[in-house]
């Protein structure tokens, strides 16, 4: 039950009004990325190689709109994606030092993102407080009439950081393949620009970015007759319900104008997701700015999947805008 009072330290930041009060900026953001995703593909087009999706667009918002919120120094913001990256286990080449492996690599990135957060933290501790209205705010909240400890806030801060990076990245870079290998849903959402709310929520049903969550039973229930029991751990696999037959008619299509769409990826209940409005608004602006180039792109090469059984997305998705660039 307390986990609702420590959700109202930082959801203020994330309502609607706030969210809507930021479209055109993320609208501007995701043009100038989409700008620069173009460019890069030239360029990579004419060397005969291949451009990554991922990296070159959309990892991009999703950096910009946690750093921008949070109030956080730009120059930080790479170590920040760097970090994040690290916490479900994917680290760049050029992040492992000699000798180590990649699990040993994640392990010191980590402890790394944790030291930042404990400076961040006790740079917002003293009485004039820091540069950071988010940082302040959430150091000076009371949860049930008591503040929160060192730990806790790091904590607090390392999964919004995290989870706000990572999880609307996955949902873009999958939105991305699947219009590229549904051309017929990806020529309606050109010629009907209006689907976008639609196709935003089919992206956010068919990439299911988080994939599972351990739950524990508040009360015995009887699930299509398997028995659970209070107490017991429970494993909830949401790219399951979100092609549950039961729900969905035909849930292996991809459709964006999919109606009605009562998809779970932000989870249900207590635990809904607190970043929902952001990842909307996020993916909205960054699928928009995509709009005109969509027909222009193809993937090219062997794609890879994040390693990882609680996120799903691509580490790296290599597109070719062979089509645009031909000589």
């Amino acid at each position: 039950p307390r986990h609702r009072h420590v959700r109202k330290a930082s959801s203020w930041a994330f309502t609607q009004g706030c969210m809507r009060g930021m479209a055109n900026h993320f609208d501007d953001l995701a043009e100038g990325f989409a700008a620069e995703l173009t460019e890069s593909a030239k360029a990579a087009t004419q060397r005969g190689e291949t451009c990554d999706f991922v990296h070159e667009f959309a990892c991009k918002l999703p950096l910009a709109a946690v750093g921008e919120i949070m109030e956080l120094p730009p120059d930080d913001w790479r170590k920040l994606l760097i970090w994040s990256n690290a916490i479900i286990g994917e680290v760049e080449p050029a992040q492992i030092l000699e000798g180590e492996t990649i699990a040993q690599a994640a392990e010191r990135n980590m402890n790394e993102f944790r030291s930042y957060l404990e400076d961040l933290v006790q740079a917002h501790r003293v009485p004039s407080g820091g540069p950071s209205n988010f940082v302040n705010r959430l150091v000076n909240a009371r949860v049930q009439g008591e503040p929160m400890n060192d730990q806790q806030l790091i904590g607090y801060l390392f999964v919004l950081i995290g989870a706000g990076n990572d999880t609307t990245r996955n949902a873009t870079a999958g939105g991305f393949a699947a219009l590229v290998e549904h051309p017929d849903q990806r020529d309606r959402l050109i010629e009907h620009p209006d689907l976008l709310p639609t196709a935003v929520d089919e992206i956010l049903r068919w990439t299911t970015p988080v994939i599972s969550f351990l739950r524990t039973a508040t009360r015995d229930f009887d699930l299509s007759g398997t028995k659970i029991r209070e107490g017991e751990t429970v494993c909830m696999f949401y790219p399951s319900a979100n092609r549950d037959d039961a729900v969905f008619e035909d849930p292996y299509r991809f459709d964006i104008g999919r109606t009605p769409n009562e998809y779970l990826t932000f989870g249900y209940g207590a635990h809904f997701c607190i970043g929902t409005n952001l990842a909307r608004a996020e993916l909205t602006s960054m699928m928009k700015a995509l709009i005109p180039f969509l027909p222009e792109f193809e993937l090219a090469g062997e794609s890879s999947r994040i390693a990882n059984t609680h996120v799903s997305g691509y580490s790296k998705l290599p597109v070719r805008a062979a089509t645009l660039f031909r000589p």
